[in-house]
C-alpha cells in the first residue's frame, strides 16, 4: 500500500507540476506576445515621428543707423547795427557707416526763400531765427537739415582748420537739439579722424533782375556737391511757379496786390522790389521755363492783364518775373 500510495503520490506531484509549467508557458506566451505586439506598435508609431533639425539661431544684424544732418552756422556782432550777422554756414552730413562727415559749404550772400520774409541773402535771414534758416536752407539743398548749431566766427574758424566738430557743438551759443542729444552726438563726433572729415565749397553765381543781384548755386555744382555730400543726389520735387515782381508803375502797392492775388491761386511769391524804370506802360510776364509757360495764362488771367514774354536767361532763382505796368488795375 504504501509503494501504492508513494507512487499514487508521485503522479499526482509530477501532475501538478506538469499542470504548473503548462500554466507558466502559456502566461509566459500570453506575455511575450503582448510585449511583442506593444513594441510593435510603438515602433510603428515612432516611425511616424519626424526628427526636428536643430535650429541654428540668426545671430541679429547690426542696425543701420541713419545720416545725421544739421546746420553750423558762424555769427559775430555787427558793430555798425549791433545785430547779429551771418559770416559762415556749413551744412554737415554725419555717416556713422564709414565714421566720417562731409560739409557743404555754403556763401552766405546765397538768396534762399525765407518763410515770412521773402528772398533774402542768408546772411540777412538770420533777423527770422535759425529755424527759418534752416527750414529755407533745405528747401535750397533738397535734403532736410535736422536742426543747427550757432556759434561764434572764431569758433568757426578752428572747426575748420582742426576738422573738430565736437567741440565747437558742444559750446554752441544756440542749438535747436536738446542737451541729451548733443551730448550723445558730440560723443560720437569726438571718435572721428580728422581725415575723415571733409569740407565742400557750393559755388554760386550772379543773377541781375531789374536792379536786383541775386546768387544762387549753380546747378551742376550743386547735384555734383549733393553726390558728395549725401553718396546720392536728392530728387527735386514739383513745387509751386515761383515769382518775383516789381514795380514798374511806379504807383505804391501795386506789386503787393497783385502779389495778393497770385498767392490765392496756388503762386509762391520770392520777391517784391521796385523795377529799372517806373516808365512800363504794359505789364509784362516773363516766362523763364517750360513750367512758367504752363502758368502763364493762368497769371494773366489772375492780374487782368499782362503780355507773356518768352525770356533765355540761366538762372533758377525764379520761374517767372512780372513787371507791373500802367495798366494794372
Amino acid at each position: 500500500m504504501r509503494r501504492k500510495d508513494l507512487r499514487r503520490n508521485r503522479r499526482g506531484s509530477g501532475s501538478s507540476v506538469l499542470k504548473t509549467l503548462i500554466i507558466v508557458v502559456i502566461g509566459a506566451g500570453i506575455i511575450w506576445g503582448g510585449w511583442s505586439l506593444r513594441q510593435k506598435t510603438v515602433t510603428k508609431k515612432s516611425s511616424t515621428v519626424k526628427l526636428e533639425k536643430p535650429v541654428k539661431k540668426k545671430e541679429s544684424q547690426p542696425s543701420v543707423v541713419d545720416q545725421r544732418t544739421f546746420l553750423v552756422i558762424g555769427v559775430e556782432d555787427d558793430e555798425e547795427t549791433g545785430k547779429t550777422k551771418v559770416t559762415d554756414v556749413l551744412a554737415l552730413v554725419y555717416d556713422p557707416a564709414r565714421n566720417g562727415i562731409t560739409g557743404m559749404a555754403i556763401d552766405p550772400d546765397t538768396y534762399v526763400s525765407i518763410p515770412g520774409r521773402g528772398y533774402q541773402p542768408i546772411s540777412e535771414g538770420f533777423d527770422e531765427g535759425a529755424k527759418h534758416l534752416v527750414s529755407a536752407i533745405s528747401e535750397m539743398i533738397r535734403f532736410e537739415l535736422e536742426g543747427h548749431f550757432t556759434i561764434s566766427r572764431i569758433q568757426f574758424d578752428a572747426l575748420v582748420q582742426d576738422r573738430k566738430i565736437d567741440t565747437p557743438i558742444s559750446q554752441s551759443q544756440d542749438t535747436s537739439f536738446k542737451k541729451k542729444e548733443v551730448n550723445l552726438l558730440s560723443r560720437k563726433l569726438k571718435n572721428i579722424p580728422s581725415d575723415r572729415v571733409k569740407f565742400l565749397d557750393l559755388p554760386v553765381k550772379t543773377i541781375v533782375i531789374g536792379e536786383q543781384t541775386y546768387y544762387e548755386p549753380k546747378k551742376d555744382d550743386l547735384d555734383n556737391t549733393l553726390l558728395a555730400v549725401l553718396g546720392r543726389i536728392p530728387r527735386k520735387e514739383e513745387a509751386p511757379t515761383r515769382i518775383i515782381i516789381l514795380n514798374g508803375s511806379g504807383t505804391p502797392g501795386v506789386a503787393r496786390v497783385a502779389a495778393d492775388r497770385l498767392v490765392g491761386k496756388g503762386f509762391k511769391i520770392l520777391d517784391i522790389r521796385n523795377a529799372d524804370n517806373f516808365d512800363y506802360s504794359k505789364t509784362e510776364i516773363l516766362l523763364y521755363n517750360k513750367q512758367a509757360k504752363k502758368s502763364g495764362k493762368t497769371i494773366a488771367k489772375a492780374l487782368g492783364s499782362g503780355v507773356q514774354l518768352d525770356k533765355k536767361m540761366a538762372q533758377d532763382v525764379t520761374d517767372v518775373v512780372i513787371v507791373i505796368g500802367e495798366d494794372f488795375e
